[in-house]
């Protein structure tokens, strides 16, 4: 059967450029951007230099024990930056205790020195087309760096351009994440908050984060960010979701990503953001720090808002940070280019 030309164009699009990039963004050679390598590490030993030594959580704001009152929150100007690397230092496990017929492999991401008291929310993430777990590992470390315990996956065939194999591996994920809670000897035994779950996804990933919400629904799942979602269904379910795309996207086109947006009627908070002359390729793990800057703003403060009850980052959704932000022109060509409904 032939190939619709959206179809041909993910595939021959992800398939050029260099021989080091493999799929919708790149393969898992990180060494052919050692400059941005760099540049990322000086920011994060920059940010950890910002911190109290020994502390393990914030010097000021909300602690992300799930507990905040939005309406008690604290001023933006106590707020870390969501954008930039986390308070806590952030540790990894692969191991057969994380393998399931849902995916093909699985990394967790956690932050390491959070209080032992403290329960955690969780997400799935993946990236798409022809990627690997590896071409997310910047985002999972990311997300775990401000609190959440994230299982990043590689989908049972990355070639694939059914969003069901990447549906079956977000669902997977969370299933995987709830019994390593319970596991003796898991690095996050009883660390999860188990009824605060999302799900993100990339691509490929993207479309199958919406299917897999439109099927779990808002007993499964409490959160989702599908990242410049590759021909997405009409998300149904009553879950927050904040699409991401970008305006120099010629593979997912940010038109349909538009349309899932406005066309979505569930009741639930949904946001769109499309960062001006960001590329289906910039999301991975090697594009550009200021767009994985922008993803990671808008995606963390979602999840802090959504699942940890943080109210206080609703201002980067909707409120004076986000009017800094929206009226800079580097980051929204167009004041249309962000939306948002509470």
């Amino acid at each position: 059967m032939l190939q619709t030309p959206f179809k041909l164009r993910l595939m021959f699009a992800c398939l050029l450029s260099s021989s080091l990039v493999t799929g919708c963004g790149t393969g898992s050679d990180f060494s052919s951007d050692t400059k941005k390598d760099e540049a990322r590490a000086q920011e994060q030993e920059d940010q950890k230099q910002e911190q109290t030594p020994g502390s393990s959580t914030p010097s000021s704001g909300p602690t992300s024990s799930g507990s905040v009152d939005a309406s008690k929150a604290p001023s933006s100007v106590n707020l870390k930056d969501p954008g930039k690397p986390g308070p806590y230092q952030v540790q990894s496990y692969s191991d057969n205790f994380l393998i399931d017929a849902g995916y093909q492999s699985a990394r967790v991401y956690y932050p390491s020195d959070a209080p032992m008291t403290m329960t955690l929310p969780g997400t799935s993430l993946s990236g798409g087309f022809t990627n690997t777990k590896e071409d997310m590992a910047w985002l999972g470390q990311h997300l775990a760096s401000h609190g959440f315990i994230v299982l990043a996956f590689t989908p049972t065939n990355n070639r694939s351009l059914d969003p069901n194999i990447w549906a079956t591996g977000h669902k997977a994920s969370l299933v995987v994440l709830k019994a390593e809670n319970l596991r003796t000897g898991s690095p996050i035994n009883n660390r999860l908050k188990a009824d605060k779950l999302g799900i993100m996804g990339f691509s490929m990933g993207g479309a199958g984060t919406i299917v897999a919400v439109n099927q779990l629904g808002a007993e499964g799942v409490q959160a989702a960010v599908p990242i410049c979602a590759f021909q997405p269904q009409l998300p149904t379910a009553k879950v927050p979701m904040m699409l991401i795309t970008g305006t120099a996207d010629t593979i997912a086109s940010p038109i349909n990503i538009r349309n899932a947006y406005t066309n979505m009627s569930t009741g639930a908070s949904k946001g769109i953001a499309s960062f001006n002359g960001m590329t289906h390729l910039d999301v991975t793990q090697t594009g550009p720090l200021d767009q994985h800057e922008n993803i990671a703003r808008f995606a963390t403060s979602w999840y802090l808002v959504h699942l940890d009850a943080q109210g206080a980052y609703k201002t980067y959704l909707d409120g004076d940070e986000n009017k800094k932000i929206t009226s800079d022109m580097a980051v929204f060509a167009m004041s249309t280019d962000y939306m948002f409904q509470p």
